[in-house]
């Protein structure tokens, strides 16, 4: 008898259960992600996390730009999106103090160590200070500008499908690497920093992901952008060739590699890079944490802890950020009517980060760049497979899927 009674209190549970669930669904009908009781938004996110980012562009575009993700309950994973440039320029420059990345993030990125990517405050200034003078030295862009042509020279070869034969090269002239450079710097008393192993390990990591990883992944949207639109080809070679004169007589079949100094001033090849790394930036996501309760320009509450994301990937794609062509691969955006580049704030265009955080490595990272882009558009053409699928996988660096 007990045992019927217990099974008919089961069969009432899971028919109020079944009830209850039917009126959530019925209730959250017209709900684009859809905030359920316990779980919160997370199977939204989960459904679509094969298209994470378009689908955070569908859904931050509809909420005009800042949209406050809830997760489970009891998670501490409710995380507040925005790609507003005032919010975004109220975080990163005006209220910088008060949103500092955070202890979570130091546990969520833990293997970077307390490196300059993950540190706040002191730590985090002090490691800036060191990274500007050593990243401003004249034998640091010696360096940078050699090894790039010497790279640039090596990877053309083995485009040629010619043997590699040995890239090393010896210069009479003194350069120094980054690595190299930490562990000669001389600190100070005002730069109280060990040259410990783990803070050369550190250093080590955090240089070969914002260096190594965030060019690659650059340069392969670029190329693959421009073998979608080879109008940016021809302007590109266009403007190597009136810029290199020299260029007119060069033997066809003969590889030609940049100095690195020669590509830096061409304009369109600049706007062109702009353009790609607006559209798809190798860091895609900005991760900030509120430390005081503030409200934010677009009226938005955020109270200590607050998560907040700014997805880079969403703000390219947002007609009220870029206009109505802001799908488009337009490098020409990027050009004044005097033909002049043309300034965008950083809180708009968030490629190197914004503010105090601005990207110390930039210029570097641009004189790689543009020293890949001008000697292997020069000398190769490229075209997409037929039928190959290009997605952008969900990672801290913005790979491109079989890409």
């Amino acid at each position: 008898m007990e045992h019927h009674h217990l099974k008919g209190y089961l069969e009432l549970l899971l028919a109020v259960c079944a009830c209850f669930f039917l009126y959530e669904c019925w209730r959250r009908k017209d709900e684009d992600v859809p905030n359920w009781p316990i779980v919160g938004m997370l199977p939204s996110v989960l459904l679509n996390i094969h298209r994470a980012h378009d689908r955070m562009t569908e859904v931050v575009c509809k909420h005009g730009g800042t949209f406050m993700f809830n997760g489970p309950w009891f998670t501490h994973m409710d995380v507040l999106c925005t790609c507003d440039p005032a919010n975004i320029n109220y975080i990163c420059n005006t209220s910088f103090s008060n949103f500092p990345k955070g202890p979570e993030y130091s546990k969520v990125f833990d293997i970077f160590g307390e490196s300059i990517i993950t540190s706040d405050s002191d730590s985090w200034r002090i490691q800036r200070k060191i990274a500007h003078s050593l990243m401003s030295s004249k034998k640091f862009r010696t360096f940078v500008n050699r090894t790039s042509q010497a790279k640039v020279k090596g990877l053309m070869h083995v485009l040629k499908h010619i043997a590699n034969q040995d890239q090393g090269a010896h210069y009479s002239e003194e350069g120094a690497d980054l690595l190299t450079s930490y562990i000669d710097y001389q600190h100070h008393d005002e730069l109280p920093i060990a040259k410990s192993d783990k803070f050369l390990g550190d250093t080590t990591l955090n240089l070969v992901l914002a260096g190594r990883d965030t060019t690659s992944s650059a340069l392969t949207w670029f190329f693959w952008l421009v073998s979608l639109n080879p109008e940016v080809e021809s302007k590109i070679l266009e403007e190597l060739r009136a810029n290199s004169p020299e260029l007119s007589d060069w033997q066809q079949g003969e590889l030609k590699d940049f100095d690195s100094e020669e590509p830096s001033q061409l304009v369109y090849l600049h706007a062109a890079l702009h353009e790609s790394l607006r559209l798809f930036p190798p860091a895609p996501f900005g991760y900030k944490s509120a430390l005081q309760p503030e409200v934010l320009l677009t009226g938005d509450a955020v109270q200590p802890g607050t998560k907040i994301l700014i997805p880079l990937y969403t703000m390219a794609r947002m007609e009220s950020i870029w206009g109505k062509d802001c799908l488009e691969f337009k490098p020409e955006r990027w050009i004044t009517e005097r033909g002049k580049l043309k300034f965008e704030p950083y809180y708009k265009f968030m490629s190197f980060n914004s503010g105090p955080r601005l990207c110390l490595g930039k210029e570097v990272a641009f004189t790689q760049m543009k020293s890949v882009v001008a000697g292997l558009l020069f000398n190769f053409h490229f075209q997409m497979m037929a039928g190959h699928s290009v997605t952008p996988t969900l990672s801290i660096i913005l790979l491109m899927e079989k890409g």
